[in-house]
């Protein structure tokens, strides 16, 4: 049209239509460069795009393998320290174990040797009560051969000279085969209930029984051998005592101890036995002004493994065994049994007796 214009002659009309031709042309070179700049930015953008999708894609592929190195260490530390753990634990339970064993054999081995000790001790003190009781025993033996020897004698020279006798003569030589009798049926009693005793054999049946009885019973018994020597027998009994022990046991204890008592008394001489009650038990004395003990022989009276021989103010024998069975059935009965003495002036045997179970 701008030619066109020029042609003719109008060249305001082609000047209009040239102007807006090349509006147009800019128009249209803006709208290229503008659509060309689209799709550069487009370009650019989906390239940034691709570039942070790459990214992307490579932060979560180090993500995953840093998840997966980081999945790996916990396991391998999960590992080692289960494996640590578990040697530890095994290390210790091991040494637990040896500690636990090395324990248990340290424990048998002073088990053995105590076990060997106490049977040494037992060899030792069952050799010990053989050779006493063997040494005892004899000595015993050789006590009784003495009263034996005195009434096969006696009997003898009175088989002998009965013939030629007086009644006086008669009344010595039986007085004298009584005594010698009477005292080895002591013996032998004596002897009789040591060997239960030792046995195991003795029988132990405790109970209620009235004492100050027995004790009336007892001197009554002895009264006999009392009044040969003239010796009075006093008693101091308090009311009513009840004892709790094995009546014959107990009968058998005051028996020896009077009978000693008699034995060691002079002529003309004083007994007194005494009970009285003393907390829970009771006490019961045997007390005379005989020939009294030593300090030496004191301390051997109740012992097996010495031996106490002394003759009686009449020449009447003993075996020192009697002692020795009062204390062990004062014992047996849950009591207890001292001697106070002094040499000239007489002896006191005390013994107790519990008042209940």
């Amino acid at each position: 049209m701008s030619n066109y214009y020029l042609q003719i002659g109008i060249p305001e009309n082609a000047y209009s239509y040239r102007k807006l031709c090349s509006q147009l042309q800019d128009s249209l070179s803006s709208a290229l460069l503008e659509e060309r700049l689209v799709k550069l930015q487009v370009q650019y953008d989906i390239e940034n795009k691709d570039q942070e999708l790459q990214y992307l894609r490579q932060n979560e592929e180090i993500e995953e393998l840093q998840i997966q190195k980081d999945r790996y260490f916990r396991n391998f530390m999960f590992i080692f320290v289960s494996i640590l753990v578990a040697a530890t634990l095994g290390s210790m339970y091991t040494l637990w174990q040896k500690k636990k064993s090395t324990s248990i054999l340290e424990k048998q081995k002073q088990l053995q040797e105590e076990t060997n000790l106490q049977l040494l001790n037992a060899k030792k003190t069952q050799q010990e009560i053989n050779l006493t009781k063997n040494k005892f025993l004899a000595i015993i033996s050789n006590d009784l051969i003495s009263p034996f020897t005195s009434l096969l004698e006696f009997t003898e020279e009175l088989e002998k000279r009965s013939a030629s006798f007086n009644r006086r003569d008669v009344k010595k030589y039986s007085g004298i085969i009584y005594q010698s009798s009477r005292n080895l049926h002591q013996m032998l009693e004596n002897l009789l209930q040591w060997s239960r005793n030792q046995r195991g054999k003795i029988d132990y049946h405790p109970e209620y029984f009235d004492l100050n009885r027995m004790i009336n019973n007892l001197t009554s018994f002895m009264e006999i051998a009392a009044h040969r020597k003239n010796i009075e027998i006093t008693l101091d009994l308090h009311k009513a005592i009840i004892a709790f022990a094995d009546e014959n046991h107990v009968d058998t204890i005051i028996r020896n101890l009077l009978n000693n008592a008699i034995k060691f008394t002079q002529i003309n001489g004083l007994i007194k036995i005494s009970s009285r009650e003393k907390n829970d038990f009771i006490e019961v004395s045997v007390k005379d002004n005989g020939i009294g003990i030593t300090r030496e022989d004191m301390d051997k009276l109740f012992r097996l493994d010495t031996h106490v021989t002394r003759r009686g103010t009449a020449n009447e024998m003993g075996t020192g065994l009697g002692l020795i069975i009062v204390k062990e059935l004062v014992k047996k009965n849950g009591g207890d049994i001292y001697v106070e003495s002094k040499v000239g002036e007489g002896s006191n045997f005390v013994f107790t007796l519990p008042k209940k179970p």
